[in-house]
């Protein structure tokens, strides 16, 4: 996060050489083609200027981070800017414009490998390509922001999450779903038919905090922000049920068992001395798929 000026991490990696400069100042000039990183999120930023060869990026709290030579043809190609969010992970930036304020977007990147390819090998152009589309898009309505529209998938269901277990929870059926960690890596998996997922617990701490969302095609949901609690209990173990037996399972005893039907409505039950749990079958259907949690 930003607090004052001078305070963001500034790194840039040249196209070139593959050599990092870390703590750079909040103006600088590139001498080759780079991927500048700056530790901000989305939100951070207020506006883009192209001043020339220069860009100039204003913040929400007024700091002003200027890259000189960031549109000029470098050795190596063209230069790019990446936020590095705590929680959110790599967003790659593009602009619509010349000089002046700039319309800008965002597109999640998993690393910045494919970017410090010298795009004279044209290895590059995937990523252009990825983002022909919006840009189009920002020309269309002149956004300023990584917005996607109406069609974004929900947001992710994520069960509590300690310091253990695998992090689960429920997404649109088929869709990516892409954890942050604290330290900027990620992990992801697809959500199955019934729009359960599983993603390996890397060793979370208590009070450490992850970002959830879900990926379909080139939209991506809002995000769930997890803090996760190295008490929290495991998830039950919930025995098959059909459309008419009481629903039973296994929790940690004396545990509070939530069960979430396909409609949204939900029911709730605590697991006994020997953690069984039973709660009423509301007449599920073949294929229903309900989510439990113990609390």
């Amino acid at each position: 996060m930003v607090a004052s000026t001078g305070s963001v991490d500034i790194t840039v990696v040249s196209k070139k050489t593959s050599v990092s400069m870390y703590g750079v100042s909040n103006d600088f000039t590139l001498r080759d083609a780079s991927v500048v990183q700056l530790g901000v999120t989305r939100a951070d930023v207020r506006s883009m200027v192209r001043d020339g060869d220069d860009l100039i990026i204003e913040l929400a709290n007024g700091d002003v981070i200027t890259v000189r030579d960031f549109f000029a043809n470098l050795d190596g190609g063209r230069s790019h800017l990446v936020l590095q969010d705590e929680l959110e992970g790599l967003w790659l930036a593009e602009f619509v414009g010349q000089d002046g304020s700039m319309a800008f977007g965002y597109s999640h990147i998993y690393s910045i490998e494919p970017l410090l390819v010298a795009e004279s090998s044209n290895a590059a152009l995937p990523i252009v390509g990825l983002w022909a589309g919006g840009l189009a898009a920002l020309l269309a309505a002149g956004a300023s922001s990584g917005s996607r529209g109406d069609d974004r998938p929900a947001q992710a269901k994520v069960n509590p999450v300690n310091d253990k277990n695998p992090i689960t929870g429920s997404a649109d059926p088929g869709s990516t779903v892409v954890v942050t960690f604290p330290d900027g890596s990620t992990a992801s998996a697809k959500a199955g038919g019934d729009g359960k997922f599983k993603i390996q617990n890397p060793g979370l701490k208590d009070g450490d905090k992850i970002s959830v969302v879900v990926v379909n095609g080139d939209a991506e949901s809002d995000k769930t922000i997890v803090t996760v609690d190295a008490n929290a209990p495991d998830v039950p173990d919930v025995d098959p049920n059909n459309g008419k037996d009481p629903i039973t399972g296994k929790a940690e005893p004396d545990t509070t068992v939530t069960v979430e039907f396909p409609d949204g409505s939900t029911v709730t039950t605590v697991a006994d001395k020997d953690g069984n749990f039973e709660v009423q079958n509301p007449g599920l259907e073949d294929g229903d798929t309900i989510n439990v949690i113990a609390t």
